[in-house]
């Protein structure tokens, strides 16, 4: 990342590859994404630092749509990623380097609530955070306090509701009374978990490991069960199939969570990977004409309820966010 910061810092000059392909070490940046994904050309010491962090994190294309409803708006900031092994050392980075905010994925969703002097109500009942913000701290001006929050949830529902209303027109919540599978124990899955039980479902974790499914499943008041109980029994099936693994992300294109015999049994199958944007998992459901919902619709959803909360309550540019990753997919 300081690669991509050089003009911020006053740096003179900085390094990057040619193209793609031809870097000369590791983790260089083309010239072109240098240029037209981070608009070194445009920073200034003034610029705001935001960012992505996770492991692995090179897969994440949040740095493609906020960089691009920065410039469309016109917001002094820069949105980068953060590979992160060490949660402490980069929070420490955090503070120390005044970043603005970030968004958390994979693994560090439950480990950075402790960083954060605000959490959100919603964030802290769920357990996971996918967004933290510096903001002027409420004892002093010039203080920062960081906020906390959980944007996943609202989004991931949301896509699955719609689709659900898109065949049902019936009246309420699309996921009230229904069966849903949630498959993982992470910060994804409790937060996935969090919604479809607040919208009135009964839900079931399913984990490769049945005590993480299980202190999942005690902690949101919901059941629990191993992925070898949901590929055996018949009578594991339900209305909702809910992947949060990471298992079909990108490079990784030909594995799915379960097998189609168990997707066969859902009506709707959602997958929280959005790259690939067809996942294996998806393309099993599609040939049994079940309902689909991509992981796409999650991500665009959660971020553009991020770029508000890291640019002051502006409104995103959907459609450009939207653009941006299909054309990458």
């Amino acid at each position: 990342p300081s690669r991509l910061l050089a003009p911020k810092y006053g740096g003179f000059l900085t390094f990057g590859a040619l193209a793609a392909g031809s870097e000369s070490a590791p983790g260089q940046p083309s010239i072109a994404d240098m240029t037209q994904v981070y608009r070194l050309k445009q920073q200034g010491s003034d610029t705001r630092v935001f960012g992505v962090i996770g492991d692995p994190i090179k897969h994440s294309m949040s740095p493609v749509i906020h960089n691009a409803a920065f410039e469309a708006l016109g917001v002094d900031a820069v949105y980068l990623p953060f590979l992160v092994t060490d949660i402490e050392d980069f929070m420490d980075t955090f503070v120390a380097h005044k970043l603005a905010g970030c968004s958390i994925t994979i693994p560090h969703k439950e480990h950075v609530a402790g960083y954060c002097a605000d959490v959100d109500p919603v964030a802290q009942q769920i357990g996971a955070i996918n967004t933290i913000v510096a903001s002027a701290s409420s004892s002093s001006g010039e203080d920062k306090a960081l906020r906390a929050s959980n944007t996943d949830w609202v989004a991931a529902i949301s896509a699955i509701e719609a689709k659900l209303a898109a065949v049902d027109r019936g009246s309420g919540s699309g996921l009230e009374g229904q069966r849903v599978c949630i498959l993982g124990s992470g910060g994804t899955a409790r937060a996935l978990a969090f919604g479809a039980i607040s919208r009135g479902a009964r839900v079931t974790i399913a984990n490769r490991t049945l005590s993480k499914a299980q202190a999942l499943a005690k902690e949101l008041g919901c059941e629990a069960m191993s992925l070898e109980d949901l590929e055996s029994s018949s009578e594991a099936a339900g209305s909702v199939l809910i992947n949060t693994t990471s298992v079909g992300m990108s490079p990784n294109v030909d594995q799915a969570a379960v097998s189609q015999q168990v997707v066969a049994r859902f009506a709707l199958v959602f997958d929280a990977i959005y790259n690939p944007l067809r996942t294996k998992l998806l393309q099993m459901a599609e040939e049994e004409a079940k309902l689909t919902v991509s992981g796409v619709e999650m991500f665009i959803g959660q971020a553009a309820e991020q770029f508000k909360q890291f640019t002051g309550g502006r409104d995103p540019p959907l459609e450009l966010m939207r653009d941006k990753v299909m054309e990458r997919l």
